[in-house]
């Protein structure tokens, strides 16, 4: 009977690599799901003009009722909402200089600014919401401003 040796490959895993993980991540050692987002974003469609003019309350939800504040706020809605985009941006403005902390005004003067054709603005503005917007609508949104931007 005739003995084969078999060899072992010679396959070495350092301990240091991480193949698993993308080139982003390999710098932190461990996932941070940046490459997740990433290719969520290839997949995400973008912001219809209708889910856009939902995005702007009809009704304010503020609740300072009566206040000028509210009634300000309000007005601008009811604007925005007759598709009186610029008047309605001047209010959301007006707001937004004195209580720049209003992420209704700032989702309002945001939207305006799209159905303007201001689209660089209503980034801008759209950019400086705060963290609890729902984040999967803003890069929709991103997505429909670029394409009709042309600048995607």
């Amino acid at each position: 009977m005739k003995t084969i040796l078999l060899k072992k490959p010679e396959v070495k895993i350092s301990f240091d690599e991480t193949p698993l993980l993308c080139d982003h991540c390999k710098a932190y050692g461990y996932c941070i799901g940046e490459a997740n987002i990433k290719l969520d974003d290839l997949f995400i469609k973008p912001a219809s003009e209708r889910e856009i003019r939902n995005w702007v309350n009809v009704q304010t939800e503020v609740k300072e009722v009566g206040t000028n504040y509210s009634k300000k706020l309000q007005q601008a809605h009811d604007l925005f909402h007759q598709e009186d985009f610029e008047q309605a941006s001047y209010i959301y403005l007006d707001i937004l200089q004195t209580r720049n902390d209003c992420t209704e005004a700032a989702i309002g003067l945001s939207a305006s600014y799209y159905f303007l054709g201001h689209f660089n603005k209503a980034l801008s503005y759209a950019s400086y919401l705060p963290k609890s917007i729902d984040q999967s609508f803003l890069n929709r949104f991103y997505l429909q401003c670029e394409i009709i931007n042309g600048t995607q």
